[in-house]
């Protein structure tokens, strides 16, 4: 008996291994400005110089030689103003500040800053299977279309800045997006030059615990003025001020936390009052200071502090406790 023995030979084409095209973008993904204190009375340019951030798309894994391009466009509100810099006209773009606009726009490898609403498209021809890169910067500048901005802290709030469409000639067609955002961030437009006169340390009369027997009972301990003295060139304002408390920062109550003492006084504080009202205290509380004239001058407010029983059960001793005074504008 004869044994046949055959053998298959399993032949196959050899298929390379095929990498799925794609971009990626590595960096640019926000652009943080910052701004110093304006001076007062004055708008304008706000920025110092161009705030700048560097956005780049990275591509890899082409399998034909395409012509590729990447768009960059606004992402912002147009408010229809223009700004005229450095013998270019820009567009602003709006911010969540009415008063505060943006211009700006992108620069490629060329380094030439093409104006935001006005085409910018890097165009590539990449070699097949070769990684390639979209660079692009973008620089912003801020601007008010004020004179005399309000004096006060402005806060920019986050927003889109740009984005990008990167697409091929190629059957592709779209490829991917890219993009950056506005940072959120604030600013201090300073006020007028005035100085603030309020006496560095005051001192409390004695009391006996007999005269504010009850809590709730309160009993003057001083009084004092707070005096404002602006500069000639200050326009009209409506002058506010907070108080807060120099021992608990985070006291938001009408009563101040005393001092630290070998012989301290218990279930009793000290307020200070406004008129016949106690003042709260912390930034969020402000209260009428006066209203200052156009072209300066001195306006001054009466005040008083005094004690007041906050336990039924107390201790006398010293009474020491403190406040930062904080004034604003409008």
């Amino acid at each position: 008996m004869r044994f046949f023995k055959a053998i298959i030979l399993l032949l196959a084409a050899y298929t390379p291994l095929v990498v799925a095209a794609g971009c990626v973008q590595q960096t640019g993904f926000s652009l943080t400005p910052s701004l110093p204190p304006i001076a007062n009375n004055t708008g304008g340019m706000l920025s110092k110089s161009w705030h700048t951030a560097d956005l780049q798309v990275s591509c890899s894994g082409w399998g034909g030689s395409y012509s590729m391009s990447n768009e960059i466009t606004p992402a912002g509100n147009d408010s229809g103003k223009t700004q005229l810099f450095e013998g270019v006209s820009y567009r602003l773009y709006t911010t969540s500040e009415r008063d505060v606009f943006y211009f700006g726009g992108v620069a490629g490898p060329d380094g030439i800053l093409r104006p935001f609403g006005t085409s910018y498209s890097h165009f590539l021809f990449p070699a097949v299977g070769i990684e390639f890169k979209f660079p692009a910067t973008v620089k912003v500048r801020f601007y008010s279309t004020l004179k005399s901005m309000t004096p006060g802290v402005y806060t920019i709030n986050g927003a889109g800045l740009v984005k990008g469409k990167i697409t091929s000639a190629g059957p592709t067609g779209f490829v991917a997006e890219s993009g950056m955002n506005l940072s959120a961030f604030s600013f201090l437009v300073n006020g007028p030059t005035c100085t603030l006169a309020i006496p560095a340390e005051l001192k409390l009369k004695s009391v006996n615990l007999s005269e504010i027997s009850t809590p709730g009972d309160s009993n003057e301990a001083a009084n004092f003025q707070l005096g404002l003295n602006c500069a000639g060139s200050t326009p009209a304002y409506q002058v506010s001020y907070s108080m807060s408390d120099v021992n608990d920062s985070a006291n938001h109550s009408s009563t101040l936390t005393l001092a630290d003492a070998a012989k301290k006084a218990s279930g009793v504080s000290l307020q200070v009052v406004d008129g016949m009202t106690p003042v709260n205290f912390g930034s969020t509380s402000k209260r009428l200071f006066g209203s200052m004239p156009n072209g300066g001058g001195m306006i001054s407010k009466s005040m008083s502090v005094r004690y007041i029983r906050t336990s039924t059960m107390a201790r006398p001793g010293s009474v020491r406790a403190g406040v930062t005074v904080t004034l604003s504008y409008k």
